[in-house]
């Protein structure tokens, strides 16, 4: 990291690392939850791709909330808002997926890549900026100050 760089600056740059290495950690662990599911116990691909999507997702939520927001312990309410945030993305890949396929008769790899970049843009936003929002700005990397405001369950 840049001396330069101002301390919270820092701090941002290693939570979007760390960020970025857990959805790509967390879509191979996906591809494998559903081998499994799909070939070794064989359930059908609806029901094995909703049950590997929702696993990963509570997963993921629990590490982020841990490793990459520094919390204690996770609440309902950013477990709610991370839940409708995902929800948002899917929607937004497939919008934007159909509407390119279906609507513009755009191939569907042009449109898969368009679709997982927008997707992961609304993530990337919804993450940061409303899922795990501080109300004040730590000065520099302190996670134990990062994650001492608890939200209480409601």
């Amino acid at each position: 990291m840049p001396p330069w760089l101002p301390g919270f600056a820092r701090a941002r740059l290693w939570q979007v690392g760390r960020w970025l290495v857990l959805g790509v950690g967390a879509a191979l662990v996906e591809l494998a939850l559903l081998d499994v599911l799909i070939n070794a116990l064989r359930v059908p691909f609806w029901a094995a791709s909703a049950l590997a999507a929702e696993a990963l997702i509570l997963t993921r939520f629990a590490v982020a909330d841990r490793w990459v927001f520094h919390h204690p312990r996770p609440t309902r309410q950013r477990l709610l808002r991370y839940q409708g945030a995902s929800m948002g993305a899917l929607v937004v890949y497939l919008a934007l997926f159909n509407a390119l396929t279906l609507g513009l008769g755009t191939g569907y790899t042009v449109a898969f890549v368009c679709g997982t970049g927008a997707s992961f843009v609304w993530s990337l936003l919804t993450n940061f900026l409303w899922v795990w929002r501080t109300s004040h700005q730590p000065t520099s990397y302190q996670p134990s100050a990062v994650g001492s405001e608890l939200i209480a369950d409601s």
